[in-house]
């Protein structure tokens, strides 16, 4: 009886070390996006979970490029005064192994492929200045790129 009891406990201390040991402060840290512009005149390097940008009333797209994570798709568009803010997410695969994430908005589209993002602003007809935010994911790490358009 006595074996069978040192047994359980040396099992038991096993297993509370094994569980200790295998969980570290790194299992729930995501290292925060890292962006690089790749449209003419962007700043080269953002290193931010919100990141802010002045659109003209004409429109306009940009490119960025994720240079810590292969794989991101946006996931949401909201404009906080569009009360219908209907958006529309589609996805299109090549069949090569490459695919694209499209998510849109009344008057904004948010494309992914890989780690590239390209937003797309149309021109600005509504008579206000006009923000929308575009959330963008890889696993559980969030950037959300906010755009301010002119009137």
């Amino acid at each position: 009886m006595k074996r069978k009891n040192f047994i359980f406990i040396v099992l038991a201390m096993a297993v509370v070390l094994f569980s200790a040991a295998s969980c570290n402060k790194n299992d729930e840290t995501w290292e925060v996006m890292q962006w690089k512009g790749l449209n003419e005149g962007a700043p080269s390097n953002y290193y931010s979970s919100q990141m802010e940008f002045d659109v003209d009333a004409k429109g306009g797209e940009f490119d960025y490029d994720c240079v810590n994570y292969k794989n991101i798709w946006p996931s949401d568009i909201e404009d906080k005064k569009d009360e219908a803010n209907d958006s529309v997410f589609t996805y299109q695969s090549a069949g090569n192994g490459n695919s694209s994430l499209t998510l849109s908005s009344h008057w904004a589209e948010a494309v992914s492929s890989g780690s590239r993002l390209h937003v797309k602003i149309n021109p600005n007809t509504s008579g206000r200045e006009r923000t929308i935010t575009v959330a963008v994911s890889a696993g559980d790490v969030f950037t959300s790129f906010v755009f301010h358009q002119k009137q």
